[in-house]
């Protein structure tokens, strides 16, 4: 969810649409009308998760950085040579959407001061601001979050994250609160954290999950739920009723034993989450490994896993008969089950790299660029 920008909007689109079909993908669920977006480095892959289909989509026109949900602005990365000269890095910028500027931009202007590093930033529901993320101005302070409105002669302003030892994951929630990730404390390599709620002027509405592994988080479209990534297992939160519903991941398929989920994404009928997830122990190769071999490959690398919310595993689906390893060296082991009509897990394969986003996006509008039939 992290990031420092993304490659967003189809502003004067001169796209080079390069498609392939994903190998060994089963038939998909006859679930709703959407198809799914990945954002990689540079380009998007999108995926007709019932057939396996995958086109790359590299928008060569789009503007680097986040648009306004109004599209009419947008948020980016820059550089101010003169405070470069005086050691500042980089600072966040908002423009004007202009298609018809060669940089899809105008009227641009500094919006951070003295905020170090400033990164990750999510628009405000109305446009008319944003928030991001900092680093403290000494190394061992935590990350700061700030809110920046737009309006002329507005200077950001820092939100207080208490005693946290450090905040990532921001974002906006479906009724326009902030979230995000607060850790507390670590246990080894293990980070134990809040996930929070609070409102534009910081102040905590709720914390629905406490001292808690949080590998990634996202909302039911209509805020009603809440699901997130923890040590193996993906957690449904039901905001409403005040209860929880645990989906372990070795359920969804026995080699994600031992996995998180680094990504997620609820389809907009809030029926099914996209999840991409990643390994958390370790992988020895072994001191006598030919160092000319192919790099060890991880059997979900490559995959994004669509979870449909009916899905209620036998208690026992998760562990019996033991957990085989989590690498791609089973051929057997990557054909998908059969999803019947739909009301199990199945994924989809050929994935180039980590996602840095996934999300949903309608199947007609991507059936009608490729001319996919279904």
């Amino acid at each position: 969810m992290e990031r420092l920008w993304k490659r967003t909007g189809l502003l004067g689109l001169v796209a080079a649409a390069l498609p392939f079909v994903a190998s060994a993908m089963g038939p998909g669920p006859a679930a709703g009308d959407y198809w799914i977006e990945a954002a990689v480095k540079a380009r998007s892959l999108w995926i007709d998760p019932a057939t396996g289909e995958l086109h790359e989509v590299m928008d060569a026109d789009a503007p680097m950085g986040l648009v306004s949900p109004d599209g009419k602005r947008i948020v980016y990365l820059g550089s101010d040579p003169e405070r470069v000269r005086a050691g500042h890095d980089f600072d966040l910028f908002a423009a004007d959407v202009d298609p018809n500027s060669p940089s899809g931009k105008a009227a641009s202007r500094r919006i951070t001061d003295g905020q170090v590093r400033p990164h990750a930033p999510v628009w405000l529901p109305g446009s008319d601001g944003i928030a991001f993320l900092a680093m403290g101005e000494a190394e061992a302070r935590p990350r700061e979050i700030w809110l920046a409105p737009l309006a002329p002669d507005a200077e950001p302003r820092r939100i207080e994250t208490g005693d946290a030892l450090g905040v990532s994951q921001l974002s906006v929630t479906p009724d326009g609160s902030l979230a995000f990730v607060a850790l507390r404390s670590r246990e080894g390599k293990v980070g134990r954290s809040d996930l929070v709620i609070a409102d534009a002027a910081g102040k905590v509405r709720s914390v629905p999950v406490r001292g808690q592994f949080v590998g990634n988080y996202a909302f039911r479209p209509d805020g009603s739920q809440l699901a997130w990534g923890g040590l193996g297992a993906v957690f449904v939160e039901d905001l409403v009723q005040g209860t929880t519903r645990e989906i372990p991941l070795a359920a969804i398929h026995r080699k994600l034993a031992n996995h998180t989920v680094h990504e997620m994404a609820w389809r907009p009928d809030g029926e099914a989450l996209a999840l991409y997830c990643g390994f958390l122990g370790g992988v020895a190769a072994g001191s006598n490994r030919d160092p000319n071999a192919p790099p060890v490959r991880m059997f979900a690398e490559d995959k994004i896993f669509v979870l449909p919310l009916g899905f209620a595993p036998a208690p026992t689906e998760s562990t019996e008969g033991g957990f085989p390893s989590p690498l791609a060296d089973d051929p057997a082991s990557e054909q998908p089950d059969p999803v019947g009509d739909g009301t199990r897990p199945h994924w989809i394969r050929g994935l180039p790299m980590a996602p840095i986003e996934l999300k949903w996006i309608d199947g007609a509008r991507a059936r009608a660029r490729f001319g996919a039939d279904r």
